[in-house]
């Protein structure tokens, strides 16, 4: 991932030879037929990681009251690799949980899990074992459809597929590429103040 967002001190230590960084990963689904969220805190990194209320507000997982513990799982933890790109495009990630229960299927199998929220965080940890800044949020998305595959030893492995935030973009009916409909929706946001001038003629089925 490019530098963006990181702090002096995660700046020092994403460039250092030995640099140790971990992954948190947040899931929310829904059980189905109800409008109860499970939700699912995970990291790779060597010891469970707990983040304060202040934290979680800042994260933007501040939908359950209070703060959340990571649970430390490992190498069992894996995603795909984050492209960055400065186009507008649509950015997809896969994450697998392997080593799990049968019993843990229900995180996908129970819950209605479409276009429920994922977001992945990195964070530095010190010769000391201790959190340099903030988590950096490296990815945003909305799950569009899991994959679980067994291992002969009974173990299980689940995971999910996520696409980033311009998939609500593109998923929202009726919504045009201009500016007063831009404002309606996101006062201030000129983003498409100049599309008519840029945008002269979109060949649709091409």
């Amino acid at each position: 991932m490019a530098n963006r967002g990181l702090d002096s001190d995660q700046l020092v230590y994403n460039a250092a030879q030995s640099v140790k960084f971990y992954e948190m990963l947040y899931v929310r689904t829904r059980e189905a037929g109800t409008s109860t969220y499970d939700y699912t805190y995970l990291t790779n990194g060597p010891g469970d990681i707990y983040v304060d209320p202040t934290q979680a507000a800042t994260m933007g997982i501040a939908e359950e009251a209070g703060g959340h513990k990571f649970l430390a799982v490992g190498p069992f933890l894996q995603f795909s690799e984050i492209q960055e790109s400065s186009d507008f495009q649509i950015t997809n990630v896969t994450v697998a949980l392997g080593g799990m229960r049968s019993s843990d299927l229900a995180l996908f199998l129970d819950n209605q899990y479409i276009d429920q929220p994922l977001k992945l965080w990195r964070y530095w940890l010190d010769e000391n074992g201790v959190m340099v800044g903030d988590p950096v949020l490296i990815f945003d998305g909305r799950i569009d459809k899991p994959t679980i595959s067994s291992d002969p030893d009974g173990s299980v492995s689940i995971g999910c597929s996520a696409a980033s935030q311009w998939v609500d973009y593109s998923r929202t009916n009726g919504r045009h590429t201009n500016n007063s409909e831009q404002n309606h929706y996101y006062p201030g946001d000129t983003i498409f103040k100049y599309a008519a001038d840029s945008i002269k003629d979109l060949r649709w089925g091409v």
